[in-house]
């Protein structure tokens, strides 16, 4: 260091400066990164000298920023608690979607989320829908366009939830689907034949905010997109506050 000062002088002096929040999140303060980052540095250097693989960098981050928001999370008093995203069965993938729809201007967009059990990310998409009749289309599609993005990742084992309980009655069979949605309907029970084992599932609109925010963000900019692996960055915040991920 040009100051003359050791590595841990310097971690000091950051842990004791510098408690500001980090940019793009309402709760983590930068210190509590900086000191969870030397720890899963240490961590990291560890494993590597076991012979252990270790995550990609973009994993490390999520995870960096994810133990960070738990620790601020499990602060607070079980009053301000919020239900969050629940983990699939084991060996199964949880895809959870939403749609946005305009009424007047009849046009609409899904979001789409593919967690592991973990709540870690694998895959997501957003489609803008030009043409839509209505809000009961728009899930449908949304359901439609999420079990298409599983199917395209190879995914055999998927716990589908949408908060939309029409779209679950007529997906899980308890409800006949002749309306207007009739042939979106026969294709997602095509989709879900294609992966091969697909539960479909009620979730309350509170336990799916990261879909709802993909398909608000695709309403908005009207673009559609795909991302694999590592999230885009306008979900950093809903990701970190809707599942622990470890």
């Amino acid at each position: 260091m040009e100051d003359g000062r050791s590595g841990s002088q310097v971690l000091e002096a950051l842990l004791k400066t510098d408690s500001s929040l980090l940019p793009g999140y309402s709760s983590i303060k930068v210190h509590e990164v900086i000191a969870i980052s030397a720890w899963y540095i240490w961590w990291l250097r560890r494993k590597i000298s076991h012979g252990e693989q270790i995550p990609p960098i973009h994993k490390c981050v999520i995870s960096i920023r994810a133990i960070a928001s738990n620790s601020e999370r499990s602060s607070r008093p079980i009053s301000e608690m919020k239900k969050v995203w629940m983990k699939p069965s084991a060996n199964f993938v949880k895809l959870n979607v939403d749609a946005a729809f305009s009424l007047e201007d009849q046009v609409g967009a899904s979001g789409a989320i593919i967690r592991d059990s973990h709540g870690g990310f694998l895959a997501a998409n957003s489609i803008f829908i030009p043409h839509v009749t209505s809000a009961a289309m728009a899930e449908a599609l949304a359901m439609r366009n999420g079990l298409l993005l599983a199917n395209t990742r190879g995914f055999s084992a998927v716990e589908a939830e949408s908060d939309s309980s029409e779209v679950i009655q007529y997906c899980s069979g308890n409800e006949r689907f002749w309306n207007e949605a009739t042939a979106i309907y026969a294709d997602i029970v095509t989709q879900a034949g294609y992966i091969g084992n697909v539960e479909f599932k009620k979730c309350g609109r509170d336990m799916n905010k990261v879909a709802h925010e993909i398909a608000r963000e695709c309403f908005s900019t009207r673009l559609s997109c795909i991302w694999v692996d590592e999230p885009p960055s306008f979900l950093a915040q809903t990701l970190l506050d809707d599942v622990t991920i470890v």
